[in-house]
């Protein structure tokens, strides 16, 4: 396994488009992370905290299907699905002729997280 780490997710609690779920990060030994004095471990394996951490994502609609999307800094659902629309119909323009070589690759429907950073929208696409 290298140095990969595992996420184990709980059981989803929906309330309208948010989903709601709980993590936990587990690492291999000998993984870059240090694992803490106090860190519940099992064999090869350690997790970091024994408590789960919280987590969100909000269904939207790409196409045919639907995407849980985290939503970060103020991006509303409503405001989620136009940018998602935006990409999906291929509205979004580049000036850099490099940016739209490499934004040719990216598949639109792998939405991870959509936010603002800096004062500027961002978007991140999974593998």
């Amino acid at each position: 396994m290298g140095g990969t780490t595992i996420q184990v997710a709980g059981d989803e609690k929906f309330e309208g488009r948010s989903v709601i779920f709980k993590t936990l990060q587990i690492y291999p030994s000998g993984n870059r992370r240090v694992c803490p004095v106090d860190a519940p471990s099992v064999s090869e394996f350690w997790a970091e905290s024994a408590k789960p951490r919280q987590q969100e994502r909000t269904i939207v609609r790409i196409g045919d299907r639907v995407a849980r999307v985290e939503l970060l800094n103020g991006i509303t659902p409503a405001g989620a699905d136009k940018i998602v629309d935006a990409f999906v119909k291929g509205k979004v323009r580049n000036s850099a002729l490099w940016l739209k070589d490499e934004f040719s690759k990216v598949d639109v429907t792998q939405l991870s997280w959509i936010g603002i950073c800096q004062g500027k929208r961002c978007i991140t696409f999974g593998c």
